[in-house]
């Protein structure tokens, strides 16, 4: 979860830097050695996130990501699991 939260805000952080943007994170691609990491903003408080070998379409992978988010990304929502203070 850590992780996740360090990519998250690091890409916000980057988004934040470019003027004419709105300062949000849409797309994070990460290549290693073996395959891609993707994760994409889905809804508030949720991300889509893949794992794909090094031989996949990166360009189409993008597209569906997008297609996807567009055709649930309203259902996709992470609202907190409890009400009140976390302790």
């Amino acid at each position: 979860v850590y992780k996740r939260q360090s990519l998250q805000s690091l890409s916000t952080a980057v988004a934040s830097e470019f003027p004419h943007g709105d300062g949000q994170m849409r797309l994070v691609v990460i290549e290693v050695s073996g395959g891609f990491f993707y994760m994409m903003a889905a809804g508030p408080g949720a991300y889509l996130a893949v794992l794909a070998d090094d031989d996949v379409d990166t360009g189409l992978m993008g597209a569906q990501m997008r297609d996807l988010v567009a055709r649930i990304g309203e259902h996709l929502t992470s609202p907190p699991r409890v009400s009140g203070p976390v302790t």
